[in-house]
């Protein structure tokens, strides 16, 4: 039974990581990322004033991945979806 279980005990884990900031690697072979969740710094992209607006006040988010040009990002409780054009991500970043 605890071998079926394994999977939601593992996810909680790994959300409990990402809610506190810290970084997550799953690999699924050794040097083979299945999941990874970096601690990135968002900077707005040169003449991309709104982007600067919208940033958060904190100076590192965790990234969650992308596809089709958008990033996606956890801070402070919430995921924001950010246009890759709009945002550079400076990592590694340590708070």
């Amino acid at each position: 039974m605890s071998l079926l279980l394994l999977p939601y005990r593992l996810s909680d884990h790994l959300a409990a990581d990402v809610r506190a900031g810290r970084e997550v690697r799953l690999p699924m072979a050794p040097g083979v990322p299945a999941l990874q969740v970096t601690r990135v710094r968002l900077a707005p992209v040169d003449g991309q004033s709104m982007a600067a607006a919208l940033l958060p006040a904190t100076t590192c988010v965790s990234r969650l991945g992308g596809a089709s040009g958008t990033s996606l990002y956890y801070v402070d409780g919430r995921v924001l979806r950010i246009a890759d054009e709009n945002v550079t991500a400076l990592a590694p970043c340590r708070s």
